[in-house]
């Protein structure tokens, strides 16, 4: 379920590799928000493709291979991630840019939180072993 969520997120807010490439776009350059988005996104799936070539060379058969797929994962990034990606442009002229950036950082300040606790937990955990 919160692979489905982040999934939902990387489609919805362009998140991961993107969230270099879309502000650079969009400020820097001042490339259209919708035009931005769409771009990092494209960035995205062209590191992901490179990605999935070099894993395949990686690997010497395809049984190998199969087996190191997190399946259970995947089943849920997938339909999130496309989900998200047609949630968001559809919201995109109704947030206001200032709500969508506070949600953002909100987003991103929870996440930080939670991988830290979770970091903190797991290096207790090892001192106890």
């Amino acid at each position: 379920l919160l692979t489905s969520g982040g999934a939902f997120l990387t489609g919805l807010l362009s998140v991961g590799i993107g969230e270099v490439v879309l502000p650079q776009l969009a400020r820097r350059w001042k490339i259209p928000t919708p035009v931005a988005a769409g771009t990092s996104v494209l960035v995205v799936i062209c590191v992901v493709i490179g990605s999935v070539v070099g894993e395949l060379s990686v690997f010497p058969s395809t049984d190998e291979l199969v087996k190191s797929i997190p399946w259970n994962l995947l089943c849920y990034t997938i339909p999130g991630v496309i989900v998200g990606g047609q949630v968001g442009p559809r919201l995109q002229g109704v947030v206001q840019p200032k709500a969508a950036r506070q949600l953002i950082g909100t987003i991103f300040g929870i996440v930080g939180v939670c991988f830290l606790l979770e970091t903190v937990m797991e290096s207790g955990q090892a001192h106890l072993s």
